[in-house]
């Protein structure tokens, strides 16, 4: 089972990078619709959200292929971050851009200026994005379920809703043209900018948790700890989990008999570690630390010669 999801992983990160590059080439393609057929302030918004959505595949196969590499004597924790220090810089740049554009597109209303209708070919390229989404999302849904990867999950399912928001905006605009009512514009656009602003926001704030190393969500360490706890039958003592990039790292301290010997430790940590990098991919270099009970007292015991305690996957 382990064996077919790596073999998934490693055809899968290829899949994200085109479906981050037809995200791209589809923004392109809508600034010089813009550039031919004159401009339009829900494309341009909508432009926007389709470089996020390249953006966040592009990444998300990133971490899929840096889970696959294995760590060097510089980077011996691996090069999870990096993932999170790019998501940061283009995050940032793109919340001035849009502040930007809400800035003027307000000023200009304050000031009375003319407003028109959307142009015809508006709900065109709108519902042309919503196939593109729903495309991605087929995909990335079938790439989530082969590698059990929770970062492409969540991707699939944010095209999803890229997929709904594309229909509705294509299907509001085309009311405003058909009914001349110029004041719809607005509800699309400020409505495509809430959302866009609300990925941005999701991407600050996990990349920021990764880089100043916060925990994993709370259900997510408590899961562990039972699946540990069932599979091992031992008492998790201690577990300390960050954030790295869109995998997890970390130490777990397991409670074992004061009879167990050194040799015995090291098999159950094996399998341990084993079993959690089956069932969660999202872990990378996890420590299990053998804690030995005495009473009240406790020491750890230190793994044999020759056996090494971190694993990068």
């Amino acid at each position: 089972m382990y064996a077919r999801i790596v073999k998934s992983r490693r055809k899968s990160y290829r899949k994200l990078y085109i479906i981050a590059l037809v995200s791209v080439v589809y923004g392109v393609f809508e600034y010089f619709i813009m550039r031919s057929l004159g401009y339009s302030d829900i494309i341009y918004l909508d432009m926007l959200h389709s470089l996020i959505d390249g953006l966040m595949s592009f990444l998300t196969g990133l971490a899929i292929y840096l889970s696959l590499k294995r760590s060097s004597k510089r980077f011996p924790w691996g090069l999870y971050k990096v993932e999170n220090l790019v998501t940061l810089v283009i995050a940032l740049f793109t919340l001035y851009v849009v502040v930007e554009f809400l800035r003027d597109f307000f000023s200009s209303m304050s000031h009375g200026d003319s407003v028109e209708t959307s142009p015809l070919y508006t709900p065109i390229v709108l519902a042309l994005g919503s196939i593109v989404s729903y495309t991605a999302y087929r995909v990335e849904r079938k790439i989530a379920l082969s590698t059990r990867s929770e970062s492409v999950l969540s991707d699939a399912t944010h095209a999803k809703t890229d997929t709904i928001l594309g229909i509705s905006s294509a299907a509001l605009v085309y009311i405003e043209i058909l009914l001349k009512i110029p004041a719809i514009r607005y509800i699309v656009i400020v409505t495509i900018a809430l959302y866009i602003l609300r990925d941005i926001y999701n991407l600050l704030r996990d990349s920021i948790s990764a880089l100043i190393d916060a925990s994993p969500d709370e259900r997510f360490v408590e899961r562990i700890i039972r699946d540990i706890e069932r599979y091992s039958r031992l008492r998790v003592r201690n577990i300390l989990l960050k954030k790295t990039g869109s995998f997890v790292t970390g130490v777990i301290e397991v409670k074992m008999d004061p009879e167990t010997t050194l040799r015995e430790a090291e098999y159950i940590v094996k399998r341990v570690r084993r079993y959690l990098y089956r069932k969660y991919p999202e872990l990378v270099n996890i420590i299990i630390k053998p804690s030995i009970g005495i009473g009240l007292e406790w020491r750890s015991y230190m793994p044999p010669r020759g056996f090494e305690p971190l694993t990068a996957r």
